[in-house]
């Protein structure tokens, strides 16, 4: 049976947030040092906006393909969790997530590609479905992050926009590159160094800061730099996800990332 969902938000049981990353996860977690006396030093009005960008997509461009396994865990004032799960992603524009509860039972999985995702949560015999853009409504399964924008997070490698961004100056988190939204503002904190994002911020005009994602503990895998650590967190509802890597292979065939969601014939289909 199919039936049309009306509501902006849908309520999850409590262990369903542990897919916020899914979003895709501690923030906690320090991003960076303090800026060294030569980058203070800096002067801003020399940094090459077009020179940054194409520095970061020298790395995230080598990635085609990730497969991997972590440990996920999930923060808020009423509740934790803590799991393991799957992680598969296709660049651009395809993503799959499977949690696992502590006993190997299938807690939630969820599939997104650059049209469309599915979410299929078997404790309830659900299956949810809807266009990329009405994904952040699968709250607080995603944590409101933007669909196209959590195919990269689950990677770990976040591109800067070519669109409408200026350098604005530097912190302990790096180099501050923002861009205006048509409803809000968007912060990017590039590693000079390493030339990759390490932190984005979205902040809504009317709503205030929304979500931020954090990449840490970058290292050299398979001649690209990649985070272990990924944290989607809302500040607001002091919600935090984190995904720590276990085990990662990249760009391997497409067909050995095993993206196909298995859903049971008598679940209740959910449209958003």
């Amino acid at each position: 049976m199919t039936r049309l969902i009306r509501h902006k938000r849908l309520v999850f049981p409590r262990w369903a947030k542990v897919c916020g990353l899914v979003t895709g996860a501690a923030l906690t977690t320090s991003l960076g040092c303090a800026p060294t006396a030569r980058e203070a030093a800096w002067d801003l009005s020399q940094v090459s906006l077009p020179q940054l960008q194409r520095d970061v997509d020298r790395n995230v461009s080598k990635l085609k393909t990730l497969k991997g396994r972590a440990r996920i865990s999930y923060e808020s004032p009423d509740v934790g969790y803590a799991g393991y799960t799957q992680v598969a992603v296709r660049m651009p524009d395809s993503a799959f997530i499977k949690v696992e509860a502590i006993f190997g039972l299938d807690v939630a999985s969820l599939f997104v590609d650059g049209r469309s995702f599915t979410a299929y949560v078997p404790s309830e015999r659900r299956v949810y479905r809807g266009s990329i853009d009405r994904l952040r409504y699968l709250d607080p399964l995603v944590m409101a992050v933007d669909g196209r924008l959590l195919i990269s997070a689950l990677s770990g490698l976040i591109s800067l926009p070519r669109e409408g961004a200026g350098v604005k100056g530097m912190d302990s988190h790096g180099l501050l590159v923002e861009k205006h939204a048509e409803e809000g503002l968007f912060r990017y904190w590039v590693d000079r160094q390493r030339a990759v994002v390490s932190q984005v911020e979205y902040e809504d005009s009317q709503l205030g800061l929304l979500y931020r994602l954090s990449f840490s503990r970058f290292a050299k895998t398979s001649g690209m730099l990649l985070p272990q650590m990924v944290t989607v967190e809302r500040p607001q509802q002091r919600e935090r996800v984190t995904l720590f890597y276990l085990e990662r292979t990249v760009n391997v065939p497409p067909r050995a990332l095993q993206m196909r969601q298995h859903l049971p014939s008598n679940v209740e289909e959910v449209l958003l």
